[in-house]
């Protein structure tokens, strides 16, 4: 049966199935998508149990592609036990972080790539503007000659220092979770982890028992690689699906801890 994602339509149909089958369990499962976490957290008090499954491993069909084959083979692999479920918790308010901390990712994006848009205006001039001593300076569309390229750049850059106010009320937001928020701030005390970083790990991981151990979470991070093995020898390094923006951010508060030791080794 299909039904619009509405919470009445959702609600009568999920307590019709639970008076219908009377004590048998009822299990549900749909694919990780922008709607799943409000599903889940809708869903959570009717059902007994939800898995939100990885599409990633979901075994694929030679057969064509509908919804209904598509929620029909689902409905099977559910039934089979072969779904590996996506991180999901209702109850814990990191998984509100993440809508924050998903939305100031979209706006650093956005900074970058106007950035970029706004440094090509000048190359259509023949001009090559280096490094960042551009983006600071007033009125850096005087330097150009053709009033469209003015117009341009100027436009490009009004639109820079907006998502930069913008990225500066989402710091704000960030300083305030550590000052409130336990976790994020003992995250914080750790040597190349900002605040920033700080509260990207808290919203990624959510619940660190959640891993069985810390292989299990240094794969998640993306920082392992499994050995693919067949008649005895190593064809593959193979990474699990996981979240790779971890392993970046472990990186790169590992460079930035390495260049304040060099700067500070260096000036003595």
């Amino acid at each position: 049966k299909e039904l619009e994602t509405k919470e009445k339509e959702l609600t009568l149909y999920f307590n019709y199935l639970k008076e219908k089958w009377g004590k048998r369990k009822l299990r549900l499962t749909f694919e990780e998508t922008e709607l799943s976490r409000w599903l889940y957290s809708f869903l959570a008090p009717i059902a007994d149990e939800i898995i939100v499954c990885n599409p990633n491993y979901i075994t694929k069909q030679s057969q064509k592609k509908t919804d209904y084959i598509d929620a029909e083979h689902l409905a099977q692999q559910l039934r089979t036990n072969n779904l590996v479920g996506v991180y999901h918790d209702e109850h814990n308010k990191f998984m509100e972080l993440r809508a924050l901390v998903s939305s100031y990712q979209d706006i650093v994006n956005a900074i970058v790539r106007t950035k970029c848009q706004f440094k090509s205006v000048f190359g259509l001039e023949g001009k090559r503007p280096k490094g960042q001593i551009i983006f600071g300076v007033e009125n850096p569309e005087a330097s150009l000659t053709i009033e469209s390229n003015q117009f341009a750049a100027k436009a490009h850059y009004e639109h820079l220092k907006c998502l930069e106010q913008i990225k500066e009320r989402y710091l704000e937001r960030f300083e305030k979770n550590r000052k409130e928020i336990s976790i994020i701030k003992n995250l914080g005390t750790v040597p190349g982890v900002g605040v920033v970083r700080a509260n990207y790990i808290a919203a990624i991981v959510c619940d660190g028992r959640r891993f069985k151990n810390k292989h299990h979470f240094w794969s998640y991070c993306g920082l392992v690689a499994h050995a693919q093995v067949s008649a005895g020898k190593t064809y593959q390094l193979k990474k699990s699906h996981g979240r790779r923006d971890l392993k970046s951010l472990f990186i790169n508060a590992a460079q930035n801890l390495i260049s304040i030791n060099q700067s500070h080794y260096g000036a003595q």
